[in-house]
């Protein structure tokens, strides 16, 4: 909007030549023409301040880059090898528990595990190697026909009283605790 939409008819260009020429600058606010200079200037200022940081922090981004690299890196080395030693100790794990599934004799329990282990590869499985490797050793497995067999002999008549419980007997009365 302009000085003769305002004044209307009591415009005159006298009016006008004398606002032109008097070196004020008018602005209409409502098209948001007007910006005080102290906005300005601190708005201004912040710009550059912004610039300032943005160059420095652009012209050591190399040096944070590589710092910030080799420290991620170091990090996901740490976690890989956790990751490994954990995954490594659940397989140990759930072979120990398919081995004692398979009934192998506990005394043969780690040396099954390590043979079979040699045989796992991309085509062959941990269940199928052992399957495999029983099939061809069965001497590993407890034998199912074993069954427990008291050695000593009865004293009493019985088979309550062992020269074993005798012994122990003798041995507690010859040390005063029965």
């Amino acid at each position: 909007m302009d000085f003769k939409e305002i004044l209307g008819d009591l415009y005159t260009d006298e009016i006008g030549n004398k606002i032109n020429n008097s070196g004020i600058k008018f602005a209409d606010l409502s098209k948001g023409e007007y910006v005080s200079k102290d906005k300005y200037e601190t708005a201004d200022n912040e710009a550059k301040t912004y610039k300032n940081k943005y160059e420095k922090l652009f012209s050591s981004r190399e040096d944070i880059s590589s710092k910030e690299l080799v420290k991620v890196t170091a990090e996901r080395d740490d976690y890989k090898s956790k990751f490994e030693e954990t995954s490594n100790k659940l397989n140990g794990l759930e072979r120990s528990i398919k081995v004692k599934e398979a009934k192998i004799d506990d005394k043969f329990k780690d040396f099954v595990i390590s043979e079979v282990t040699k045989l796992v590869d991309d085509k062959t499985d941990f269940d199928t190697a052992l399957k495999n490797f029983i099939e061809k050793n069965p001497q590993y497995k407890v034998s199912e026909n074993t069954r427990r067999v008291n050695s000593s002999f009865s004293v009493s008549g019985n088979n309550q009283t062992t020269t074993s419980n005798v012994f122990n007997e003798a041995l507690l009365k010859a040390v005063g605790k029965k």
